[in-house]
C-alpha cells in the first residue's frame, strides 16, 4: 500500500523564518528559566493576588489544593465537583 504524499502546511519561505523565531523564543524561555530557577519568594504582585485568594477562607479550598498538587486532572475535577456540590447544598 503506497503512502499518501503529505504537503507542507507552511511555504518554504516562511519555514526558515518561523523556525528562527521559534528557536529564539525557546532560548528566551531557557534563559529566563535559568535566571529565576530556585527563586522561592513571591513578588509583590504574587503576594497581593495570594492574599486576595486566601481571603476567601473556604475549608474545601485546601482539599482542592491537595488534589491539584497530586497532578492528576481526574482527581482535581472530582474534587472540584464535590466542592461545588457541597457548597451549593
Amino acid at each position: 500500500m503506497p503512502l499518501a504524499r503529505v504537503s507542507a502546511v507552511l511555504p518554504p519561505a516562511l519555514r526558515g523564518w518561523l523556525g528562527t523565531v521559534a528557536a529564539l523564543a525557546a532560548s528566551v524561555v531557557v534563559v529566563l528559566g535559568c535566571r529565576y530557577a530556585g527563586v522561592g519568594e513571591p513578588g509583590r504582585v504574587d503576594t497581593r493576588v495570594q492574599a486576595a485568594v486566601d481571603g476567601v477562607g473556604s475549608p474545601w479550598r485546601y482539599l482542592a489544593l491537595t488534589a491539584d498538587a497530586l497532578g492528576e486532572p481526574a482527581r482535581g475535577t472530582l474534587a472540584g465537583a464535590l466542592i461545588e456540590h457541597f457548597i451549593s447544598t
